[in-house]
């Protein structure tokens, strides 16, 4: 598995701002063939094991200062 993310930076967006991602997957067979590309995550992974990665859900307002709750989910791997 390979994550990785794009940042998304609008016209509007400031220094000093949190930047928002475009977070996606690609998985790969043990010999390194290509299985999917581009899954998309809710962020950025936190961990991982055979079976999947580990991401966090911030909810509806995204990666924000202040956030009061979240959620673990688990992104499987086909």
């Amino acid at each position: 598995m390979v994550a990785h993310a794009r940042p998304r930076v609008g016209p509007d967006w400031q220094l000093g701002q949190q930047l928002a991602f475009t977070v996606l997957m690609n998985s790969y067979t043990p010999d390194g063939r290509l299985v999917r590309a581009d899954v998309p995550l809710r962020d950025l992974p936190v961990g991982g094991d055979a079976d999947g990665l580990w991401v966090i859900d911030y909810g509806s307002g995204g990666r924000t200062i202040g956030v009061t709750a979240l959620t673990l989910v688990k992104v499987s791997v086909p």
